[in-house]
């Protein structure tokens, strides 16, 4: 099993635990991986670049902050008694550097990027019924809209979907919040009615598939302590559970209900030899359909050809590089050479010479569903540019729905009042997509912000009253960001990429939606702020060779007269009083700029984030972190009248992670707007084909 010591404690990176022979810690799996790179790198600077590629797939928002706090929890856990940041080293502007005693012992480390949790890609097997009813189907291609539904939406993980032949019920694997990997299923035409529990037990079940008739699932079961993996069928009617076979593996498995109701396909084996079985229901044997060549990655993603004479798996033969295989019940295989080589789980689809696939197309960085056909494995199209990332996607054989694992999180736009513990999702923006990057108007009646609701990202407004927010921007780019609002109440700046690619100032008129462009320099520019006149901006652009502070100095017309350089920093903002605070990315704090010096204002930003800070009156609200999770504090400028200490406004779970550009005080109400993780659990969605008239 792959273990290390790390100062003292001894590390397994399968299990995910670290121990030091008192205590044990559980760790999350994209903490333990970012454990594993550091220690692969001891003693070199890991880059955010690497850091963001190798665990969190490119995704730069999400890196930066998920990897200070999972740094943060590695700190807590392995230097609790010397200083923390001797362990894990903070090099400004680059990255991470471990400083420990490393004792390594067969240790190798885990897939970068993929989950670790022994179920986690597991795909459900496509059920079906062959003959004159497949034939009678309709051709996906020939379809040509889809509706996206949420099929399961309950506190904690929902994974794994299996629909029924028929469309009508699904089954999945629910876990989180206290809760133990169960299986679960419900019928989808029946809104609000409680799923119905399938297992209960300590150990994780997972990878449920129905009977071709919809009568029976069966699933399989991880013991929490020896790892020994059965397979087990639960029959609807009498409610009973019933083991009909060891797995006899320890590695990620799989589970696949064959179109004729006969034969299971799965994972079989242990860490030198698994592959693909079969298991005869009726006879309760065994057959070896395909060996892996690999050790330490099994054959798994198994799905079934509509017409039950072939099983689509995936296998690892190269690092890093998933391949699709089709297996005849000789085990002959033909490999599928220009299919993806990212997946996250297969399907058959119910139209023989197609598979659906979870993969990050090129040029993408979200995992989406692809169909590809099953001679050469070429693309044959997305099947929807969603916002949701999907995994392990399963079609009805006889209805047209497919059912996907999304796994990923939504960024929606929340308020915390004064005294919250939590953030109360704005309802008035949310939708599917990522929202995030909301500013209110200083009237408090109009909440700009971003979203990719429409497939690319752009500006929307809600108005107060309004039932919907509506889109100001059509630039049909991905690079907006950061729209502020004037003290005017009718005008918004905001970055966006000039004609040169390099990002600059545009400025909107909400009434007439009249756009400018205020800057045109061949550099990049932060986003900009409003001063309290409406008449100067102040943002942030390299200025020989170092990035400063500079104040756009507007005419009675918002045109640009002037661009004056002002102190080193990223982002600045100035309250009613003149105040003007800096935030310096290398120093990772808030500055207090009177004019002619930046003086240490506010310090302690754990997360390399520009956008955890708001100026109020006479003084800066932060989020800031302790032992006990995130608050938000409200902290006086220098000689503010009356208001010589801080003091905590609000406190949020230690797992919310706000979002850069993404905190603002909303002078009007004394509340607060946010982007947070709306969805950090897993959730099961679902693509309703629509045929065309």
């Amino acid at each position: 099993m792959p273990h290390f010591r790390v100062n003292g404690w001894l590390v397994d990176s399968e299990r995910l635990v670290v121990t030091n022979g008192v205590n044990e810690h559980q760790l999350p799996n994209k903490v333990m991986q970012l454990l594993c790179l550091l220690v692969d790198h001891q003693g070199q600077v890991v880059t955010h670049e690497e850091i963001e590629a190798e665990i969190w797939d490119g995704n730069g928002y999400v890196a930066r902050k998920a990897a200070t706090n999972a740094v943060w929890q590695l700190r807590k856990i392995f230097a609790p008694d010397g200083d923390p940041k001797d362990f894990i080293e903070t090099v400004p502007r680059r990255g991470y550097r471990l400083n420990a005693t490393l004792e390594t012992q067969a240790y190798a480390s885990q897939k970068r990027g993929g989950p670790s949790f022994p179920w986690a890609l597991v795909v459900v097997g496509v059920l079906a019924s062959v003959g004159a009813w497949f034939l009678a189907q309709p051709n996906i291609t020939e379809r040509q809209s889809f509706t996206r539904e949420i099929l399961t939406d309950y506190p904690g993980e929902e994974t794994e979907p299996a629909l029924s032949a028929d469309g009508r019920k699904l089954a999945f694997v629910w876990a989180g919040k206290g809760r133990d990997p169960d299986i679960y299923w419900k019928y989808l035409d029946e809104p609000g009615v409680p799923p119905r529990q399938v297992t209960a037990t300590v150990d994780d079940d997972a990878a449920p598939t129905w009977s071709p008739d919809g009568a029976k699932i069966a699933y399989l079961r991880l013991d929490v302590e020896s790892r020994a993996c059965t397979v087990h069928v639960h029959t609807l009617a009498s409610k009973m559970n019933e083991k009909i076979a060891d797995c006899q593996a320890t590695l990620p498995g799989t589970l696949a209900w064959s179109p004729s109701g006969e034969i299971l396909a799965f994972t079989y084996g242990d860490e030198t030899d698994h592959g693909i079985g079969l298991i005869d229901l009726k006879s309760r044997e065994i057959t070896k359909l395909t060996k892996s060549p690999r050790s330490d990655y099994p054959d798994t993603d198994a799905t079934w050809s509509p017409d039950g004479r072939y099983i689509a798996f995936t296998r690892r033969a190269v690092v890093e590089t998933d391949e699709v295989h089709i297996a005849d019940m000789n085990g002959q295989l033909r490999q599928l050479e220009d299919a993806p080589k990212d997946l996250y789980g297969i399907g058959w689809s119910s139209v023989a010479d197609e598979l659906i696939v979870a993969t990050v197309p090129p040029g993408e960085h979200r995992r989406q569903l692809m169909r590809i056909d099953t001679v050469s494995g070429k693309s044959l199209g997305l099947l929807e540019q969603g916002a949701l990332e999907a995994y392990v996607p399963d079609m009805a054989r006889f209805a047209p729905l497919i059912a996907y694992d999304a796994s990923n999180f939504v960024v929606s736009v929340g308020l915390v009042e004064e005294g919250a513990q939590q953030v109360v999702p704005y309802h008035a923006a949310g939708s599917l997509s990522t929202d995030r990057e909301p500013h209110i108007s200083p009237d408090g009646k109009k909440l700009v912000f971003t979203s990719t609701r429409t497939g690319t990202k752009e500006i929307w407004m809600h108005e107060e009253g309004a039932k919907v927010p509506e889109q100001l921007t059509s630039l049909g780019v991905s690079s907006v960001f950061a729209p502020k609002w004037a003290p005017d109440n009718r005008h918004i700046a905001f970055l966006a990429p000039g004609p040169n690619d390099r990002l600059q100032i545009f400025l909107m008129d909400t009434f007439s939606r009249e756009l400018r462009q205020v800057t045109s320099s061949d550099v990049d520019h932060m986003p900009p702020n409003w001063a309290p006149d409406g008449r100067s901006l102040l943002g942030a652009q390299q200025h020989e060779g170092m990035w400063y502070i500079h104040r756009y100095q507007l005419d009675e017309n918002l045109s640009l007269v002037a661009s004056e350089p002002l102190a080193p920093g990223y982002v600045a903002q100035q309250d009613v009083s003149g105040n003007e605070f800096i935030y310096r990315l290398d120093d990772e704090a808030v500055f207090h700029w009177n004019g002619a010096e930046a003086t240490l204002f506010l310090d302690g930003f754990e997360r390399r984030d520009w956008g955890n800070w708001a100026v109020g009156d006479k003084g800066v609200y932060a989020i800031l972190r302790d032992d006990e999770g995130d608050r938000i504090e409200w902290v006086p400028a220098p000689g503010a009248q009356g208001q010589n200490s801080a003091r905590v406004i609000a406190r949020v779970p230690l797992s919310l992670i706000m979002d850069q550009n993404s905190f603002v005080f909303d002078s009007a109400r004394g509340r607060f707007f946010v982007a947070y993780y709306a969805m950090q659990q897993a959730d099961i969605f679902g693509l309703r084909l629509q045929a065309e008239d």
